[in-house]
């Protein structure tokens, strides 16, 4: 794939100076708060609930004319690729099976923008009162950020909102980093599918 523009853009646009900022404001903040701030208050700032408040401004928008150059720039490592698609770019992947793939239901491919960066990338289907999440992936320069699991927040509340009963997904034996996500998100293995990769399923209230 020749690199556009755009792709350009996403691979240099890491916000490394930006991060490295606010990263020294919660330092002094919470310096600040715990000579003066009770222990519960002083507690609120762990870098845990720094790094949660950060992927908030996670979003998913549908991929379009506007935004699909964009969306192929969306690279996963090469060990990483045949855990999630075999092939890239991922979102050439989910367009096709917009196209192609049988059976029915409404295909949705989604772009996950952060601080309206796109960052990622993942295919829903929604079908008979479930949705499926298909070839979820995150750009290799913006992972371990909180983003795949704010994504993950916003897609089943996507899905809710489409009226599914459950959301369901495939992880490959050897992701143990997507099975933790999924599983602290309430996901849990139900079996296989026919062509044997564990699925798992998240029951919507």
């Amino acid at each position: 794939m020749h690199a556009s523009s755009e792709t350009a853009m996403l691979q240099s646009a890491t916000p490394t100076t930006a991060r490295s900022k606010i990263a020294s404001v919660a330092q002094a903040t919470r310096a600040s708060i715990t000579r003066t701030a009770p222990a519960a208050l002083v507690n609120h700032f762990t870098p845990a609930r720094l790094n949660y408040a950060a992927a908030m401004s996670v979003r998913l928008e549908l991929i379009t004319g506007e935004n699909w150059r964009a969306a192929l720039g969306v690279q996963v490592s090469a060990a990483q690729l045949p855990l999630v698609a075999d092939h890239q770019p991922v979102a050439l992947v989910i367009l096709a099976k917009t196209q192609v793939v049988q059976g029915g239901g409404d295909w949705e491919p989604l772009a996950i923008l952060k601080d309206d960066m796109l960052v990622g990338v993942v295919g829903i289907v929604h079908r008979d009162g479930k949705s499926f999440m298909e070839n979820l992936a995150i750009d290799q320069q913006w992972q371990r950020q909180g983003i795949g699991s704010a994504a993950v927040g916003r897609i089943v509340s996507r899905c809710r909102s489409r009226g599914s009963n459950e959301v369901l997904l495939t992880v490959h034996d050897d992701n143990e980093g997507a099975q933790k996500l999924y599983g602290n998100q309430g996901f849990e293995p139900t079996g296989r599918r026919p062509f044997g990769d564990p699925e798992w399923r998240l029951i919507l209230d």
